[in-house]
């Protein structure tokens, strides 16, 4: 049977193995494996429409016109062609450089760089905006992350995330359950019944109890936890199956706010009632 582990991303304890998860996630996204993803991500984000982008667009309400931005973990860079009507000066970083090189061919305009998302080469206080969409959900450092955004960004600059709030809706795509990363019905259509039997009693019964007791909402002392086996190295790809942050909406806002940051906006400023989703929208105060 699969074990539901966390580790957590501040002990000293857990670092050799969050260092093996975080080059094997490297690896990946630089991986044959990954670029369809790439390919998709973008066909979905194209154009930020309010049914089905209303965060996004409450964002782009925060950015004036000749903005500076940076997006760490920028992907394809939808998020540029979605603002570059307000003459943004937009700067992305992405650690998979084949889709860095992708996107400067598509956006010569931008300025694109591989690198960490956790420590850039990029210049403190430059920026006036520092954007994350669907990005923090991905990383084995998330604290890491949300400082270097917090580096990058001017006094009184913004800091805006949006990504899905897993503690919310009690369970992530990565979660390997059964004797293996299959999927329930690969398992049911290969003949895997035991697999298939064990795979729907820790997804819809164990692992949500598991959640509730242990890793519910208000638990604030397990922090950053870190799922370390996501499905993706192993099982089919498809929308987070490579996520391992167990995101939570107060974990991430209170870390910002401990960050000398004023809370601007949160899930409750959006009108959006489908899916759980983490968003931070702060200024930097000091």
């Amino acid at each position: 049977m699969a074990k539901l582990e966390f580790l957590d991303a501040t002990s000293p304890n857990n670092q050799v193995r969050l260092k093996e998860l975080d080059r094997k996630l490297s690896n990946f996204y630089n991986s044959e494996k990954a670029k369809d993803y790439w390919l998709n991500a973008d066909d979905i984000n194209n154009t930020w429409k309010p049914d089905t982008h209303p965060y996004h667009l409450h964002l782009k309400n925060f950015i004036k016109n000749g903005d500076s931005i940076v997006e760490l973990g920028c992907g394809s860079a939808h998020a540029y062609r979605n603002l570059r009507e307000l003459g943004v000066k937009y700067t992305g970083v992405e650690w998979a450089e084949s889709q860095v090189q992708t996107n400067k061919d598509n956006y010569p305009s931008a300025d694109f760089i591989p690198s960490s998302v956790y420590s850039t080469s990029l210049p403190s206080g430059t920026f006036d905006v520092a954007i994350s969409l669907f990005t923090l959900e991905h990383l084995v450092y998330p604290h890491k992350y949300l400082q270097e955004m917090y580096r990058l960004v001017k006094l009184n600059g913004i800091i805006a995330i949006i990504c899905p709030d897993f503690r919310r809706s009690g369970g992530m795509n990565s979660f390997v359950c059964g004797t293996s990363s299959l999927d329930f019905r690969d398992k049911l259509r290969t003949g895997r019944l035991w697999d298939a039997l064990i795979h729907l009693y820790e997804r819809k019964f164990l692992f949500p109890k598991i959640i509730r007791e242990q890793y519910n909402t208000t638990q604030k002392d397990k922090k950053f936890l870190i799922y370390p086996n996501p499905k993706c190295f192993d099982g089919r790809y498809y929308s987070d199956t490579d996520a391992v942050y167990f995101v939570g909406q107060q974990e991430v806002q209170d870390f910002v706010e401990d960050m000398n940051c004023k809370i601007i906006a949160t899930p409750s400023n959006v009108q959006d009632d489908r899916f759980s989703f983490c968003y931070v929208v702060a200024t930097k105060e000091s």
